[in-house]
């Protein structure tokens, strides 16, 4: 006779994520589990990815809590999994928490709850963009909360600008703080 143990509120998910977007994958990130023994999907979310990969596949297993498990939930039942975008509020980043966007320290006017940043807008008109700094960068770039990677940012002739003014752009300039390795 065998007989197998476990803990009904203690159930995990394995879960093959694609390399890919192991990236994405965070710790406590919420997910939606789905399984054909509940009748609604259920509440989970990452505990943490392992070492395991499945080369074939092109996977990376990753552990996932049930949160507050029905009782028909059993070990080794088959199980989809959803992982949740992290919820944005007001002009947050819709970057990936991987993603980051450093910009040049001397573009940014102000400090702390003050900061702001020239950009233009889809009108081509000068708007003074309130930025977050964030923790990353070094003595040329910082970290900015509150742009998006295609906001154009003005770099010059930035001292006697008014908020609206119509601008020209008279050159873009891809290569504005990357770094020669």
């Amino acid at each position: 006779m065998v007989a197998t143990l476990y803990d009904p509120q203690q159930l995990q998910v394995r879960a093959d994520v694609r390399l890919e977007d192991v990236p994405n994958v965070l710790p406590g990130q919420k997910v939606q589990v789905e399984t054909a023994s509940a009748s609604s999907p259920l509440e989970g979310e990452v505990l943490f990815t392992t070492s395991t990969a499945n080369i074939q596949k092109n996977t990376l297993e990753t552990k996932i809590a049930i949160l507050n498990p029905p009782p028909t939930i059993r070990p080794e039942m088959l199980a989809k999994v959803t992982f949740l975008a992290p919820e944005t509020k007001g002009n947050e980043s819709t970057l990936s928490p991987t993603e980051r966007i450093l910009v040049p320290r001397t573009l940014i006017d102000g400090e702390g709850a003050n900061a702001t940043i020239w950009v233009v807008d889809a009108a081509g008109l000068a708007r003074r963009q309130p930025i977050k700094i964030g923790r990353g960068g070094d003595q040329e770039l910082i970290e900015v909360i509150g742009l998006q990677p295609t906001d154009r940012l003005i770099t010059s002739e930035r001292e006697e600008l008014q908020e609206k003014e119509r601008v020209t752009i008279v050159r873009e300039d891809s290569s504005l703080g990357i770094k020669a390795r």
